[in-house]
């Protein structure tokens, strides 16, 4: 049987595969310490190359559990950011996802590409039936990403992040199949 955690996930131009420690560097540089780039994330920006290598550690020791998505997104061999899947309910056969970019990749359809293949996976290979993605009001860009995909708002939250509380949308997508 497949574990479908390690699936290698291909796009026409992108690989989204699990991290390895030696992405530690590129993600570090990329992305991580990039105080713009994390901004509307829940981790804190990396202030050194240390805490990423700590955390692609902790996420490469996590693979063997069946429900654990991190993947590292590439494009020619060059990692520029991150999607997952979480929060995985088998009763409810739901999920969330999220990503990230290096904004040295951004406005290329990256992101894109990236949460289409991943909506793919989580629903032909993962067989989820409902998929929901979060992003801050502020993160205009990352919602227009998610409807692109074919997300369509299901609600607005609240919810403290960095100790500073935010307001959160919340989009979602059906499998219809």
């Amino acid at each position: 049987m497949e574990h479908k955690g390690t699936t290698l996930i291909k796009t026409s131009r992108l690989i989204l595969r699990q991290f390895k420690a030696e992405d530690s560097l590129a993600m570090f540089e990329n992305w991580a310490n990039d105080d713009e780039v994390t901004r509307y994330l829940t981790r804190e920006t990396h202030k050194n190359l240390e805490v990423t290598k700590e955390i692609i550690n902790i996420w490469v020791s996590s693979y063997p559990n069946l429900d654990f998505y991190q993947r590292v997104v590439t494009y020619q061999n060059t990692p520029i950011g991150s999607i997952s899947v979480m929060n995985i309910n088998d009763v409810l056969e739901t999920a969330e996802i999220g990503y990230c970019f290096s904004k040295k990749f951004r406005n290329n359809g990256f992101a894109t590409e990236s949460l289409n293949a991943i909506i793919d996976f989580c629903f032909n290979k993962i067989k989820l039936k409902k998929i929901i993605g979060r992003f801050d009001s502020n993160n205009v860009a990352s919602g227009k990403v998610m409807a692109k995909c074919g997300l369509t708002y299901l609600d607005t939250t609240f919810d403290f992040i960095k100790n500073r509380q935010r307001k959160i949308i919340r989009f979602y997508i059906d499998n219809n199949l």
